[in-house]
């Protein structure tokens, strides 16, 4: 993508203020962890508010306003399939890797290097870029974020209600047979821990019925605010014409608008002794979620466009151009993880949160070379 001087130092004037309001913003969450400004208590407050009422507002009141007839649909679904591929990827290698398997974290590996944080870093920098040339791409942005939440998202929050279920089978049964076993305890834990794998997916085959786990395993998915409100907006957005009530916008708006700095916060907060507490096997799966979600995925996304483009030409739907379609794939792919993944993993008890929140950190860190890069 050729840019001239101009537009250079226009890229460069809205950039440079947008990443550095992320890092400012999680900086003084993490003092204000540091010298316990605020309590514990306070933040889970925080996060509740966060995950319950200012992502769904967000997410609702920018798909219920979308407008679908000027989308590329083809490049849509070349973003698709890259993230797909991309997160069961990651999710094999997981499952592979890891043990004792544990689903649930290899379903939030394979969010995280799938979604991006979209509204509160992405639109700023894509406005930068494109707004003159490609203006439309800015609407891509409340277009590709659905691709998780609708589609990649409830299977990860599926994975990780099912891992909820067998951890809570496995220490209901580990209670019961605590007595019992007194005696024999080294003996059993050994044996435990020959077979937990075997027994995690036996207890969660043989503790619940199919239908049981199936049912209980889809009301968690529904109920999560974020997942209803992603199909929520979808639908209102063809039952309202892409129009917001006149009443309802302002205070869907007001709500949303909290979303991002308050998320920034609570990561830098939730920091607090965290990095320094990592272990070596931390620091390197953390290393290699960072590499690919920044360098794989981006490859992945222009490799796809650019080979794709060869079957399908992408230019009919809407005379976009190619080159420029590959430089904004990839772009899009330099995008470091959301904040909202930590807001998402902590509605589960199972999941460690430490690892991906150093994670989503040093990840937003080590992206912002390679976006002023693809930026320019």
């Amino acid at each position: 993508m050729e840019i001239d001087l101009a537009d250079s130092d226009q890229i460069d004037y809205n950039l440079y203020p947008a990443l550095i309001q992320v890092f400012a913003i999680i900086l003084i969450g993490y003092f204000a962890g540091h010298f316990q400004v605020l309590t514990k208590e306070q933040t889970f407050g925080l996060n509740k508010f966060l995950s319950t009422f200012s992502l769904p507002s967000l997410i609702f009141k920018n798909l219920a306003v979308v407008n679908f007839k000027t989308v590329n649909w083809l490049f849509l679904t070349t973003v698709l399939l890259s993230k797909t591929l991309i997160f069961f990827l990651a999710f094999s290698v997981t499952l592979f890797a890891l043990r004792p398997i544990n689903i649930g974290m290899a379903a939030v590996f394979g969010i995280f290097v799938s979604q991006s944080n979209d509204f509160a870093l992405g639109y700023p920098i894509l406005k930068a870029i494109y707004s003159q040339t490609h203006p439309e791409y800015l609407d891509y942005i409340y277009l590709l974020a659905p691709i998780s939440l609708v589609i990649i998202n409830p299977i990860a929050f599926l994975f990780m209600e099912t891992n909820e279920l067998i951890n809570a089978k496995v220490i209901t049964r580990k209670e019961s047979q605590s007595d019992s076993d007194s005696i024999n305890s080294s003996d059993s834990e050994i044996k435990d821990n020959e077979n937990m794998d075997k027994a995690k997916v036996s207890i969660a085959l043989n503790g619940f019925s199919k239908l049981a786990l199936f049912k209980s395993i889809f009301l968690g998915v529904i109920t999560n605010p974020i997942v209803f409100m992603t199909f929520i907006g979808l639908i209102s957005n063809f039952l309202l014409s892409q129009h917001i009530p006149r009443l309802l916008e302002p205070i869907l708006t007001s709500i949303a608008n909290s979303f991002s700095a308050l998320a920034l916060f609570y990561l830098g907060y939730t920091m607090v002794g965290r990095i320094r507490n990592l272990t070596i096997s931390s620091i390197i799966i953390i290393l290699i979620l960072v590499l690919t979600k920044s360098v794989v995925y981006p490859l992945i996304n222009r490799e796809l466009v650019i080979h794709l483009n060869k079957m399908i030409n992408f230019t009919q739907p809407n005379n976009s151009d190619i080159d420029s379609l590959s430089s904004f794939s990839f772009l899009y792919g330099t995008f470091p993880t959301a904040p909202s993944l930590f807001v998402f993993i902590s509605r589960y008890k199972s999941l460690s949160d430490n690892l991906i929140s150093a994670a989503v950190v040093l990840g937003t860190i080590g992206s912002a070379p390679l976006m002023m890069i693809s930026g320019n």
